[in-house]
C-alpha cells in the first residue's frame, strides 16, 4: 500500500479572511424590501439618551428630512431594553428603509439594535447608517456609581451598568466588526487649551477623565472599528452647562441629514 507523504498534505491557508455577516448569525433578512418608486414617509429615526424626557432634536426638527422621533417615558433602561422600546416604535412607524440617528445612549442602542436585529437600517442604501453625537459607546467613567450619575446627567435616573466602563466593555464584546463600520460619530467638548483649564460642568470635571462634554469623556466617545468625524469645542452634552448643546448645531444636523441612508 502506498504511503502518501506528509509534504502532499500541506494546505497553504487562504489570504482572504473569513467575513461574519449578520447574515451567517441570524440567517436571512425577512423584511420586504422597500419600494423605490415610493419612498417611506419616515427615513430616518432619530433616538434620544439615557434618562430623557423629551427627545432632545425636536426642537431642531426642521434641520432634518423624513425623520421620525423617538420618546419614550423618562428612565434608567439598560441598551436591550431600551432597544425593545425603540423596536416597538419602528414597527409603529411601518418603514421598510430608515437609517438611525442616536444622542448619548441612543447611539449605543442604535448600534445595538443593527447587530441584534433586523430592521429597515437593513434595507436603507445610499449613506451612513447609524451616526451619533455623545455616545459613550466605551462607557463612562461616573455612569456607574450611584451616587455621582444624578450629578453627571443632572437626573436622578440611578447607575446604569451597560453605561459603566465595566458594563461597556462587556456590551462591546458583542458588537461585531461589521456592525461597527455602519457607525458614524461625532463628539463635543467644552474649549481645550485655556491655561485655567475649562468645563463644562464644573463638579463633574472633577469626576470626569479630562476633556469631556460635561457627560463623556471623548475617549470613550469611541467605538472600536467605527468612523469618528471628530470633535467640537465649545458644545456640551446637554442643556444648563456652560456651552450650547451639542444638538443644537444647526449646521452638523443638517450634514448628518445629508449624509444619512434612506
Amino acid at each position: 500500500m502506498d504511503v502518501v507523504g506528509s509534504e502532499s498534505l500541506h494546505i497553504e491557508p487562504t489570504a482572504t479572511p473569513i467575513v461574519v455577516t449578520k447574515e451567517m448569525r441570524f440567517g436571512v433578512n425577512p423584511l420586504p424590501q422597500p419600494n423605490d418608486t415610493a419612498p417611506d414617509a419616515v427615513s430616518l429615526i432619530i433616538l434620544p439618551g439615557y434618562c430623557s424626557s423629551s427627545n432632545p432634536w425636536r426642537p431642531y426638527g426642521s434641520d432634518f428630512t423624513s425623520a421620525g422621533l423617538f420618546e419614550m417615558a423618562k428612565g434608567n433602561y439598560g441598551h436591550h431594553e431600551f432597544a425593545q422600546k425603540a423596536l416597538t416604535y419602528f414597527s409603529s412607524v411601518g418603514s421598510n428603509s430608515f437609517s438611525l440617528l442616536g444622542h448619548s445612549q441612543g447611539g449605543c442602542v442604535s448600534t445595538h439594535i443593527v447587530n441584534y436585529y433586523f430592521t429597515g437600517v437593513d434595507n436603507a442604501k445610499g449613506g451612513r447608517s447609524i451616526q451619533s453625537v455623545g455616545t459613550p459607546y466605551s462607557g463612562c467613567t461616573a455612569a456607574g456609581s450611584l451616587a455621582k450619575l444624578g450629578e453627571v446627567f443632572g437626573v436622578g435616573c440611578g447607575s446604569n451598568n451597560d453605561l459603566s466602563l465595566d458594563g461597556s466593555k462587556n456590551w462591546l464584546t458583542g458588537i461585531s466588526p461589521e456592525t461597527a463600520k455602519l457607525v458614524w460619530l461625532y463628539s463635543t467638548s467644552y474649549q481645550q487649551g485655556s491655561f485655567f483649564g475649562d468645563y463644562c460642568n464644573l463638579p463633574i470635571n472633577l469626576v470626569l477623565q479630562w476633556p469631556n462634554d460635561g457627560t463623556c469623556e471623548i475617549k470613550y466617545c469611541q467605538l472600536p472599528g467605527g468612523n469618528y468625524i471628530g470633535n467640537t469645542q465649545k458644545q456640551c452634552h446637554t442643556t444648563d452647562m456652560k456651552y450650547p448643546a451639542q444638538y443644537t448645531d444647526s449646521a452638523r444636523n443638517q450634514q448628518i441629514n445629508a449624509a444619512a441612508a434612506r
